[in-house]
């Protein structure tokens, strides 16, 4: 049996010393560098700090905490560009950090720069959540419960701002989605029995029915559930023990108990699963990996050879270069192929970008509209290439995207053309060709109802985006 604490731990050291995880893979040599790392270090009037970077946004910003002597006195950190700057608390609450982190990663950080951080109320010793909006902090909790419940433990946020959680004690735990000051009550299956993983930015709640009770226990395997409001619950034909946050396509990565040991798997649907590594035998498998960014990859390490992998919907796409001395458990993905593993920032090593052709490609943008079967939006584009043939591939960014509105199947984001961060999908192979005009279908997520708008970029040929 399994604490929820414990899956996945990561035990973060004084910088300079030998970094140690759960399970800390053999220095391993590698061949062309694609990747490059920053070191993410304490924030200058703590020089001598335990660091502990835990989550990444597609801008490459990155949050966590910080501590001197005391675990329990931890500071919020944010680092942007690498640099690390300290996030004040509100008056009379500290950060509530745990040095071991679990699948759900706590404090997070969203695409608008949002941060959310668990946090203790010191005069009652009460746990609540605190939402950073542009450095301002609103405290979230507890929910309005008739059955004495002050406990209030965050789980997720999203493109919106929406934060998941419990408030819990007293006789009850009540399950909730804030949004400007307002809890949206809701209730999963079994909720005695029930471990919140995380939110999308659909609104999609994700978590797992343990078998056991009481879930602080730790939780034994049983099945994971999708939650959306005004439908009934979906199960996850394959059970789990812990499980990361869902991405924009309800996919997770997470854990099953089985014998001395533990499989590692990524859920790609409701009825679809692979092991992590998808070859060879469950028991052999990683115990490092990532939560699924918002296009499907997945940064693993494998077990006893080493190396950085990553793998797509399922797919070992192999590993990953660069010059390594040690491989820390990577923990977080961005849309852009940016992770975090240890205090390291990896991402990908600057290289050629492909040629912006935008001037010669016309982009006219139809009306944007909702489908009610799936709540997201969709917008047909029509492209026209009026100058030289071009070559392949053809990547469609969308600049100036609205905030709070997100790509949903999009291919990533842009790392090597500025601005980064930039989501874009790539054109059909039909387009390219002098004259050739193509249509396309963008599906959009905007539960935060901030209407879409965006700006036409074209990239093609060979390059990064």
């Amino acid at each position: 049996m399994f604490n929820r604490t414990s899956t996945v731990r990561r035990l973060f050291i004084r910088p300079g010393q030998t970094l140690l995880t759960f399970s800390l893979c053999a220095a391993t040599s590698f061949g062309a560098a694609n990747y490059t790392s920053v070191r993410l270090g304490p924030t200058p009037d703590q020089p001598g700090a335990f660091v502990g970077a835990v989550a990444l946004n597609n801008a490459g910003q990155a949050v966590g905490f910080e501590y001197v002597s005391n675990p329990n006195d931890q500071t919020l950190v944010l680092w942007n560009a690498g640099v690390p700057s300290t996030v004040p608390m509100p008056s009379g609450y500290q950060l509530a950090a745990p040095i071991f982190q679990s699948l759900t990663l706590m404090p997070t950080i969203n695409a608008a720069g949002q941060i959310l951080a668990p946090a203790i109320e010191t005069a009652s010793g009460s746990q609540v959540g605190v939402l950073f909006t542009g450095g301002t902090p609103v405290v979230i909790g507890p929910a309005p419960n008739t059955c004495r419940s002050t406990s209030t433990t965050v789980f997720g946020l999203n493109a919106a701002g929406h934060v998941l959680g419990t408030t819990s004690g007293g006789s009850c735990t009540i399950f909730w989605v804030w949004s400007k000051g307002t809890f949206t009550a809701f209730q999963p299956p079994e909720p005695t029995h029930f471990v919140l993983a995380g939110i999308n930015d659909a609104d999609h709640v994700l978590g797992v029915r343990c078998a056991n009770v009481p879930v602080q226990s730790g939780c034994e395997t049983g099945p994971i559930f999708k939650l959306e409001a005004g439908k009934a619950p979906v199960a996850y034909k394959l059970g789990a023990n812990g499980i990361s946050g869902p991405n924009n396509l309800d996919q997770v990565t997470g854990y099953a108990l089985a014998g001395a040991g533990s499989d590692s798997f990524f859920w790609l649907s409701p009825t679809s699963w692979v092991g992590i590594p998808p070859s060879g035998p469950y028991s052999q498998q990683s115990c490092c990996y990532t939560n699924p960014n918002n296009a499907g990859y997945v940064v693993f390490s494998r077990v006893g050879a080493g190396p950085y992998a990553i793998m797509r919907e399922g797919k070992d796409l192999g590993n990953i270069a660069g010059n390594f001395s040690t491989i820390p458990s990577p923990v977080a993905l961005n849309d852009g192929m940016q992770f975090l593993a240890g205090d390291n920032l990896f991402s990908p090593a600057p290289g050629n970008c492909a040629p912006d052709v935008t001037s010669q490609v016309g982009a006219v943008q139809g009306k944007v509209i909702r489908d009610p079967s799936t709540g997201r939006f969709h917008q047909e584009v029509t492209l026209t290439n009026n100058g030289a043939p071009l070559t392949a591939p053809v990547s469609l960014l969308l600049d100036q995207l609205s905030p709070q509105v997100a790509v949903y199947g999009l291919r990533g984001t842009s790392t090597c053309s500025a601005p980064s961060g930039v989501p874009y999908v790539d054109l059909p192979a039909s387009f390219g060709a002098a004259g050739s005009q193509v249509k396309i279908r963008i599906e959009f997520i905007d539960s935060a109802h901030a209407s879409v708008s965006w700006t036409p970029r074209v990239l093609a040929g060979a390059g990064g985006r």
